[in-house]
C-alpha cells in the first residue's frame, strides 16, 4: 500500500487584503465593521458572501497520513502561527515524498485533498 497523505485547509477571509484591494484604510474601521462591508459587497456581487480566493488567509491545516498499518493525525503550527508559516511547514513536510497523484475538492472555507506516495 502506498502511503497516502490528506490534508485540510481552513481559512478565514482577509480583512486586510479586502482594505487594500479597496482602497480603505484599515485603522479607521473596526474589524466587524470591516468584514461586513466586505460580506455585504460580495453578496452584492455574487449572491454568496464566500470571498474570492485571494481574499481568504490560511488559519489551519491538518493532516492524516496513512501509511501500511500506521495512521497519524496532527495539525500543523500552533494557534499563533502566521499564514507564511503554516505554508512553510506543510511544504517542507509534504515535499518528503512527491505525490504520485493528487486529488481536491473546495467547499466553502475550506480545502480538502489527498496525495497519494509513490
Amino acid at each position: 500500500m502506498h502511503p497516502t497523505l490528506v490534508f485540510d485547509i481552513e481559512t478565514i477571509p482577509d480583512l486586510a487584503g479586502f482594505a487594500a484591494v479597496n482602497g480603505i484604510d484599515e485603522a479607521t474601521l473596526p474589524q466587524a465593521e470591516l468584514a461586513e462591508m466586505a460580506l455585504l459587497a460580495r453578496r452584492q456581487k455574487t449572491g454568496s458572501d464566500f470571498m474570492p480566493h485571494h481574499l481568504h488567509r490560511i488559519v489551519a491545516i491538518s493532516c492524516v497520513l496513512r501509511s501500511g498499518d500506521q495512521l497519524k493525525v496532527w495539525s500543523l503550527g500552533e494557534p499563533d502561527s502566521s499564514e507564511a508559516e503554516l505554508i512553510q511547514r506543510f511544504m517542507t513536510a509534504s515535499s518528503a515524498t512527491p505525490p504520485s497523484s493528487f486529488r481536491g475538492t473546495a467547499a466553502g472555507s475550506t480545502c480538502r485533498c489527498c496525495i497519494t506516495a509513490r
